[in-house]
């Protein structure tokens, strides 16, 4: 279609946008295979027509293929063209949210913290505020911010009380701010659910070895011998 001579600007536009639209959708399953046709499709639809309504939708996509191949210093960039010509495109908070989830990827914790607290205070009615608030959580956590983390931690549960079934590993952050307020028998239903929740999970001895401590510690001695004899017969040849 868009070879053709007699095409119209609107048919190039809408054509370009379409080839775009057909290369995300076909690396949909590996957009690292994919980003040079992404990329190079995306930015000939961009500059058709910078003046273009669906330009926000050309710079997400491209914010979105840079993170999928972990370049987040260009996907930041991408973000930041938007919040300052397009602050009231609803894809933002999206773009955003996987921008902080890269971060937190990469153990960038004060980056995560910044985009996430941008989220909340900028979009708090979108659907990405449980994304953002559960990010913040763990980037908080990680920078040793207890105090914080656990305001936002009883937040999260009190607003997606089930939500770490998405997002299992997500207890083992709530059992480490627990641990860190000696809410000890709420440490433990933590690291239970988890258990329970990912049976496979390969921090699984770790868990059970820190079970067994938070047991022993508080005078269980039966609990702590169990789960001491289990590591010992599961994994017969660690060094822990």
């Amino acid at each position: 279609v868009r070879e053709v001579p007699s095409i119209t600007a609107e048919q190039l536009e809408k054509t370009l946008y379409y080839i775009s639209d057909c290369n995300w959708n076909l690396y949909e399953r590996d957009l690292v295979a994919g980003f040079d046709d992404i990329v190079s499709s995306t930015n000939e639809a961009l500059n058709n027509n910078l003046n273009s309504p669906r330009i926000p939708d050309a710079l997400l996509r491209l914010c979105l293929i840079n993170l999928a191949v972990g370049n987040i210093v260009d996907a930041r960039g991408y973000c930041a063209v938007l919040m300052r010509r397009y602050p009231t495109y609803p894809g933002n908070p999206a773009g955003l949210a996987a921008l902080g989830k890269e971060e937190l990827k990469n153990k960038l914790y004060p980056q995560a913290e910044k985009t996430f607290n941008f989220i909340i205070d900028k979009y708090p009615e979108s659907s990405q505020l449980r994304d953002a608030t559960v990010g913040l959580v763990y980037a908080c956590a990680y920078q040793k911010k207890y105090d914080r983390a656990q305001l936002l931690l009883d937040f999260a549960n009190k607003r997606w009380p089930r939500h770490y079934v998405d997002d299992p590993d997500f207890l083992l952050v709530q059992a480490e701010i627990e641990d860190h307020f000696k809410q000890t028998a709420r440490s433990v239903q933590s690291l239970w659910q988890m258990i329970n929740l990912m049976p496979k999970h390969p921090k699984l001895m770790p868990l059970f070895l820190r079970l067994a401590d938070v047991y022993l510690h508080a005078g269980n001695d039966s609990a702590a011998e169990y789960l001491y004899n289990r590591i010992i017969k599961d994994n017969p040849e660690t060094s822990i």
